[in-house]
């Protein structure tokens, strides 16, 4: 399974992605609302000292104190933000600046002169008015004030660069955002290892169980807890324990079916023929006493029927082995060594260790018919030399070996049916089954089957015949 396809990595990237959102989300609103706020108070700033600067320039162009205006002006230019200051008088000329560059020159001429338009509905309403440009760069301030000496109306001008507060506000709300982004990981990670302790770890066991009992094995049900994850996993166990039980008992079922079927073939089948072969030689050596040409025809037939019987005698034995539980594996072996012989013309070698005579007719059963089947499947699909069955009695239980020098079977997908039934088999024994390369590393494969010395089930012995 993909990484990318977990829900390990599903569920943090979810949280991230939608927290990520957000924090951009928030980050907007954020800003937006620090350079309002950062704006307010230079809008606040900008009425306030224009108002203040508009008494002052009054009260100090009625007492003719020029210079402290000067003086005042540069005591605005303090402010971070205030670009330039103008106060005007009803001529707009420009009697005192914070830049001495525009002093004594008319405002037309100045920077500020986007503003002249406002300079008439100051002088009507005497009142100040405070606004952003259209750029949204600066914020200007217009501020009537009352010239004595020439009985007209003055004006303070005040122009604030808005990018430094908005730039500013800008940094600080990224700065929020950024340690915001870093808990929200540190959140996700906190979920990652929270995911990986109580769900993720817990799910790959499932996985691996599941997987093993596919692959044939019978695995004890991994402990997963009390939540709803272990309620699962104790279901499926469940499931699975139901289902090799069934399996069980439906391999019971076509045992003796199998059994059966050999039976009838061997005791009826098997029977007429052999009394059809001694009459066909009765009746051939009649002929023969009387010369007829038929009579070769006869003896023909009588070999014919002599094959045939053997042939089915040896369906028969592999039907229902008699020697399965009179003689034990290795002579069932040894039976089923001579069929492959004869049938694929591939020599069968059989190697069984003592101690394997002991096993119960269940397991016997068992492991002659996945014998049977990796055997068979390796002659007539391997295409090898020989075939190999190799029957260990180990200190942990029962190892059954099938090695061919024939076909690798490394990359076997396992996806046919007597596959599949081998591997039920194992299940059935509590066992597991792996197709591995051969010790000597040449071509061919090594299928070993291991079954727990212990495993079997209660059931009626299996019937045979002599």
């Amino acid at each position: 399974m993909k990484f990318f396809n977990t829900l390990h990595f599903r569920i943090p990237a979810i949280v991230l992605l939608v927290g990520l959102t957000l924090i951009g989300l928030g980050y907007v609103r954020n800003v937006r609302w620090r350079v309002e706020r950062r704006l307010d108070f230079v809008r606040d700033n900008a009425h306030e000292e224009g108002t203040r600067l508009s008494g002052i320039a009054q009260h100090l162009f009625r007492k003719k104190l020029l210079h402290t205006a000067d003086l005042e002006l540069s005591y605005a230019s303090t402010t971070p933000e205030l670009e330039l200051g103008l106060i005007c008088d009803g001529t707009n000329l420009v009697c005192h600046a914070t830049r001495m560059q525009w002093k004594g020159v008319q405002l037309d001429e100045t920077p500020l002169r986007s503003v002249r338009p406002w300079l008439e509905e100051a002088r009507k309403s005497m009142s100040g008015r405070v606004q952003v440009t259209e750029s949204g760069k600066n914020l200007l301030a217009v501020f009537p004030f009352r010239n004595g000496m020439e009985n007209s109306v003055g004006m303070v001008l005040l122009s604030y660069d808005l990018r430094g507060p908005i730039k500013e506000a800008t940094q600080f709300a990224m700065y929020e955002t950024v340690s915001q982004a870093l808990a929200l990981l540190a959140g996700c990670m906190l979920i990652w290892g929270i995911l990986h302790l109580l769900v993720t770890r817990r799910v790959d066991d499932l996985l691996a169980y599941a997987r093993s009992v596919s692959a044939g094995e019978s695995p004890h049900i991994p402990l997963l807890g009390d939540d709803e994850l272990g309620v699962i996993g104790r279901g499926i166990g469940d499931a699975v324990e139901k289902m090799i039980r069934t399996e069980s008992r439906l391999f019971d079922a076509g045992e003796q079916e199998r059994l059966r079927i050999g039976r009838d073939l061997h005791d009826d089948v098997c029977q007429r023929i052999t009394a059809l072969q001694l009459r066909v030689g009765i009746m051939g050596a009649a002929l023969t006493a009387e010369g007829s040409p038929l009579a070769g025809a006869a003896g023909e037939i009588e070999a014919e029927l002599s094959s045939t019987a053997q042939i089915a005698r040896g369906f028969a034995r592999g039907l229902a082995p008699a020697t399965l539980d009179v003689q034990g594996l290795d002579t069932a072996f040894m039976e089923l060594a001579q069929f492959l012989e004869r049938s694929f013309g591939i020599r069968c070698d059989i190697f069984c260790e003592e101690g394997t005579e002991s096993l119960d007719s269940e397991m016997k059963s068992h492991l002659y018919r996945i014998a049977q089947e990796l055997a068979t499947n390796a002659a007539k699909h391997a295409k090898g030399s020989f075939v190999e069955i190799r029957l260990k009695d180990g200190r942990t239980g029962i190892q059954l070996e099938v090695e061919n020098d024939g076909t690798d079977f490394i990359n076997f997908s396992g996806s046919g049916l007597g596959w599949q039934f081998v591997r039920q088999r194992v299940r059935a024994l509590g066992g597991s089954i792996k197709i591995k390369q051969r010790i000597s590393g040449e071509s061919g494969s090594l299928i070993v089957c291991e079954v727990p010395a212990h495993a079997t089930t209660k059931k009626s012995p299996l019937n045979t015949f002599t």
